[in-house]
């Protein structure tokens, strides 16, 4: 069975809208992120895109700094687990 190519073009296009919402959030949030996109949006791609020793260093540091929050300041980090669980059941629903 064959999936139409509407269906295959929905699909498509929520894909890539549920990655351009979560790079927009993530930009809203944390100024790192934000230059970041700003300047690959220029044309300066960072050494992290290039080395992915840096990349996941650098991902793990912001997942600790994340995690070190104070208790009033867990805004971001539900926010993020809510868009996760929202995009985990739009993935995998039927």
């Amino acid at each position: 069975m064959t999936a139409s190519p509407g269906k295959q073009l929905r699909d498509g296009v929520l894909g890539v809208g549920s990655i351009g919402a979560v790079v927009a959030g993530m930009a809203a949030i944390d100024g790192t992120v934000r230059g970041s996109l700003v300047g690959i949006l220029r044309g300066e791609f960072p050494i992290a895109l290039t080395m992915p020793d840096v990349r996941l260093q650098h991902i793990a540091r912001m997942l600790t700094d994340t995690m070190g929050l104070p208790s009033g300041n867990l805004v971001p980090l539900v926010g993020f687990a809510l868009a996760g669980v929202a995009l985990f059941v739009l993935m995998f629903r039927t």
